[in-house]
């Protein structure tokens, strides 16, 4: 279905609900309802970038607009939580949750983008497929890394730079839950129950897991 009616739409989306009785859907692929958000939805409600579904359309036919180094012209491809969005001139943006969970924009400046690794595969001849966050891929040739982990890859060629560990003494976002939107340092990592001590300035709170995202210091 190629809309929804606003007040059903995800609490994460940062649109209007009583200004008009539907917003665009967005195709199934890189994220779930709940955690993306149709691309023409982040252009016109969000960015104000434009005022009709028509001259979103007209914005995307440029090929100006990229996500994760890829340009893109379907309207309702899904948008979400660290995923980089470029616009051009207008600029190069990290999408990010505020604290009460809303996708939001934040200015980037980077030339790499972090993807956590979901899982693994062992393929024929040695090489290691590591799936990650976003539904995306890549293949190593040696298993050095671990699910959890973030990789840095490129934006223009998405070739990989380095790693940022899921460890302790490390930096992770939060994507969900009570403290979603919150960056901290990882204190303490219970392997038991896996959940983790997280310090952000001298406040420290608790999370699990696998809501933790590895980020650079």
């Amino acid at each position: 279905m190629p809309h929804i009616k606003r007040l059903n739409a995800p609490r994460s989306w940062p649109v209007e609900r009583k200004t008009q009785p539907w917003v665009t859907s967005a195709v199934p692929g890189a994220h779930t309802t709940t955690e993306g958000i149709p691309l023409r939805s982040l252009i016109r409600d969000v960015l104000g970038h434009a005022r009709t579904a028509k001259e979103v359309l007209n914005i995307l036919k440029t090929r100006k607009i990229l996500v994760n180094g890829r340009v893109v012209t379907e309207p309702r491809f899904s948008v979400g939580a660290m995923d980089v969005l470029d616009l051009g001139e207008e600029g190069r943006f990290l999408v990010t949750l505020t604290r009460r969970g809303k996708i939001q924009l934040e200015s980037y400046s980077k030339d790499y983008r972090f993807c956590r690794i979901e899982g693994k595969t062992l393929l024929k001849g040695g090489k290691v497929q590591l799936n990650l966050w976003g539904g995306s891929n890549i293949l190593v040739p040696k298993d050095e890394f671990s699910t959890g982990d973030s990789l840095k890859l490129g934006l223009k060629d998405g070739k990989l730079s380095g790693k940022i560990e899921l460890k302790t003494g490390g930096s992770a976002y939060v994507l969900s839950g009570n403290n979603v939107g919150r960056t901290g340092k990882i204190k303490n990592i219970d392997e038991k129950t896996k959940e983790v001590v997280l310090e952000e300035g001298k406040d420290e709170f608790k999370t699990r897991l696998s809501r933790l995202f590895p980020v650079e210091k």
